[in-house]
């Protein structure tokens, strides 16, 4: 049979051969775009960074997690106990455990020892 008796405009091989290639271009393309830099999230750097030792009271209540009674209690330890040391030491802190350190420690500055 002739292709334009049957109303085909491409022989089946050709058809076969079309799909093949626009499936693997396709794919081609798909596997570009998801490895392409253009959409990958940009990098998020906190914009807050207090340091314990100096942050009052309404400073400390902007750190996630930490209302009127913890900022107290972070500025009563540091009375109390003297500056902090180093930033982890917040655990020391009742009512700051590891899951809220950890969301807290990127906001805070290194304090030089």
């Amino acid at each position: 049979m002739s292709a334009q008796k049957n109303g085909d405009l491409l022989r089946r091989s050709d058809q076969k051969f079309l799909v093949v290639l626009l499936s693997f271009s396709f794919l081609y393309f798909l596997a570009l775009s998801v490895g392409s830099p253009q959409y990958a999230s940009p990098p998020t750097t906190p914009k807050l960074q207090l340091d314990l030792n100096t942050a009052d009271e309404a400073e400390l209540t902007l750190l996630p997690g930490v209302g009127a009674t913890l900022a107290k209690r972070l500025i009563d330890y540091r009375t109390e106990h003297g500056p902090f040391q180093r930033n982890e030491d917040i655990i020391n802190i009742r009512g700051i455990g590891p899951k809220k350190t950890e969301k807290i420690l990127p906001l805070l500055k290194i304090i030089e020892e």
